[in-house]
């Protein structure tokens, strides 16, 4: 069986690029998954910066395809006029279609335009693995600082560049719009969670619905968490510059801990200290990270975050909307205990006081007191971790994804 992936990175082909990969890695994960586990004929179409010849290794196809809107110039036109997609980015791709012809088509996210091929291509059975979600994304955005606080502190440079918060919401949106007529004529769509698919009975009447779990980087599956608690308190945290991703939760919850006399170090990694964000969060406070012992690592890769994760006590998840997050199931897999905001699909990924705990979105007090109770109770710790280890290990076991996605695969196959 032929299968194309359309993708948001390059997957397995970033070292032929020479392409460091940020986020994603679950894409190629299942990549190294679907080729150890099957014997798929396999292509991956994917948007480029620059031109690339269509290449293959390891015997799957890869098919770059060259976005002007990608290129410098591109991007910029794009921000100054918010432009979503061209329709000859369409057309680009139904070239790859013709070129590889496919058995079936699998499109990883609805944050692209990738979907709407579907608009052209009707002989071939299409299925969309559902990411995140813009629309409800953009419902959440300003849950934490409102939009009016986020106005006030945009600088002219970052108002007149477009690059702010504001601008990123208004971005969301009309991609949400895209997303929503994407949706709308999608006929299969393969999620994981309770919350995707109630999202998709209502943004995808047509679609049928598959469940197909996520397999993570190769980097979580070989250590397990066993830290002995000495001295501080070491709370871990992996976040983004995006303003629904909850970092005032942070900062609220630090000043709360440190009110408490509570010995902490938060680390969070993906920020640093000259993040928009983050800035914008502390003015909004008035107060300063590095006064609350909150240390920012920024940017890490696998290895890193693996060994973070394995010198901290505590796993935190303080977004204001989530589907899966990678982050918590990463946490989980090692073993840790975890807290997370109870909000989109994490209820699917924690079993609360079980295997995880879950708190109300926003609310630091109670978070904080999650933390605290934590800290004397080394044997909720131990237990919620081992649980957590052992539930997250069944749920992204390569081979059980790798049947989850061919079993979808073997459905559509009977459609065509």
């Amino acid at each position: 069986m032929r299968i194309l992936w359309f993708t948001n990175t390059p997957s397995l082909a970033s070292g032929y690029l020479k392409n460091d990969e940020v986020g994603g890695g679950w894409i190629s994960s299942l990549e190294k998954a679907v080729l150890e586990y099957t014997t798929l004929e396999l292509a991956v179409s994917f948007f480029t910066d620059t031109y690339v010849e269509s290449f293959k290794s390891n015997n799957v196809c890869y098919y770059p395809v060259c976005n002007v809107s990608k290129q410098k110039i591109g991007r910029k036109l794009n921000r100054l006029f918010n432009i979503i997609y061209l329709e000859k980015d369409l057309q680009l791709l139904i070239k790859v279609i013709r070129q590889f012809k496919p058995d079936i088509i699998h499109i990883h996210g609805t944050e692209q335009h990738y979907g709407l091929i579907q608009k052209h291509i009707k002989h071939i059975p299409i299925i969309i693995s559902v990411q995140g979600n813009l629309t409800v994304y953009s419902e959440k955005y300003f849950s934490g600082i409102s939009k009016k606080v986020f106005i006030r502190h945009i600088s002219l440079y970052n108002f007149l560049t477009r690059q702010n918060p504001v601008f990123k919401y208004s971005n969301m949106k009309k991609r949400a719009k895209n997303e929503q007529e994407i949706l709308r004529i999608t006929k299969n769509v393969a999620g994981r969670t309770n919350w995707d698919k109630c999202i998709t009975k209502v943004l995808s009447p047509k679609g049928n619905y598959h469940v197909v779990n996520e397999i993570m980087r190769p980097a979580f599956y070989g250590k397990t968490w066993d830290k002995k608690r000495e001295g501080k308190l070491i709370l871990m945290t992996t976040t983004s510059d995006s303003a629904y991703k909850g970092f005032e939760v942070i900062l609220k919850t630090a000043i709360i801990l440190k009110q408490s006399g509570l010995p902490f170090e938060w680390r969070v990694a993906g920020l640093n200290p000259d993040t928009k964000n983050v800035k914008i969060a502390e003015k909004w406070l008035k107060i300063k990270s590095d006064n609350i012992s909150i240390n920012f690592l920024g940017i890490l890769d696998s290895d890193k975050l693996v060994d973070n994760l394995l010198q901290s006590d505590i796993y935190i998840q303080v977004s204001h909307i989530e589907n899966s997050p990678n982050s918590v199931c990463e946490a989980m897999l090692l073993g840790m205990p975890v807290i997370a905001s109870a909000v989109g699909g994490t209820a699917s990924l924690i079993e609360d006081g079980k295997n995880g705990i879950l708190y109300q979105d926003g609310e630091s007090y109670s978070l904080a007191g999650i933390i605290i109770k934590l800290y004397e109770d080394n044997n909720l710790c131990q237990s919620i971790a081992k649980s957590a280890y052992e539930v997250s290990h069944e749920r992204h076991d390569p081979q059980k994804v790798v049947k989850e996605l061919t079993d979808a695969y073997a459905v559509l196959a009977g459609q065509a």
